[in-house]
């Protein structure tokens, strides 16, 4: 199991719930399942017999998740 922490500023270590829960949301639009743990990280817990290209495919739609969620709370940020 993999743990991932959102936080809103490196310094202050800040959570970040809505960040997290906007990737958790993205992620399952696109097909992967992640959980979120606590209040600001997502719990990745592959199986044991994962290929190597169903985890690049994993890793690739979570960066994916990643990066639309940012965007959407630049925005916002900037509004």
């Amino acid at each position: 199991m993999i743990g991932v922490e959102f936080v809103a500023d490196q310094h202050s270590k800040e959570p970040a719930h809505d960040l997290r829960e906007r990737v958790v949301e993205h992620a399952f639009q696109r097909g992967l399942l992640t959980l979120g743990c606590g209040r600001n990280t997502i719990r990745i817990s592959p199986p044991l017999s994962i290929s190597k290209s169903e985890m690049d495919d994993g890793l690739e739609i979570f960066e994916e998740a990643i990066s639309l969620a940012e965007k959407e709370f630049a925005v916002a940020h900037v509004a």
